[in-house]
């Protein structure tokens, strides 16, 4: 009896991993769309890094933490998966790779919400519950208000100034 109530936890956890991880991969779609791109260059890893980042005015070097922290994590999670033992230096990389790519998208998401004219808790919201406001924002009445372009002099970890 406790193994079927087991597997019946992790198939209802496993469904909302998948239904959450199709929301998300659809927001970002249409978040695309808003920003006058093609959606589908949302479901390509790695070069949709690029092209939000691009798009945002996170570029350089954000994208390049960002594209290797995903592939660290991804060598991470093989490890994982395979059970491979690996050392503690190798191990605090894995940490200082996720450290950076917190630090990636929260200054990715601040610039989104730059980029639709959102507020300071909004920004706020995309930084610390994503989930949740990258679907208002895909799914809501916001609109795309202008490219964000990164200048010689710009400050604020390489934001742009909102007055562009």
């Amino acid at each position: 009896m406790r193994e079927i109530i087991t597997d019946i936890v992790n198939y209802i956890i496993d469904t909302s991993l998948i239904a959450y991880y199709i929301a998300f991969i659809v927001a970002e779609y249409r978040i695309l769309q808003k920003e006058g791109e093609k959606g589908w260059k949302s479901l390509i890893p790695i070069y949709n890094f690029y092209v939000t980042y691009k798009i945002e005015g996170v570029f350089i070097p954000w994208f390049y933490f960002a594209a290797t922290c995903y592939l660290i994590e991804s060598a991470e999670s093989c490890f994982e998966i395979f059970q491979i033992h690996v050392p503690l230096a190798v191990e605090l990389i894995f940490a200082a790779a996720s450290v950076l790519m917190i630090i990636t998208e929260s200054v990715f998401s601040v610039n989104l919400g730059r980029s639709f004219g959102k507020s300071t808790g909004f920004k706020v919201g995309l930084v610390l519950l994503p989930e949740i406001f990258y679907l208002v924002l895909a799914f809501g009445k916001s609109e795309f208000i202008h490219h964000v372009h990164h200048t010689e002099g710009d400050t604020d970890a390489g934001l742009p100034d909102s007055k562009a």
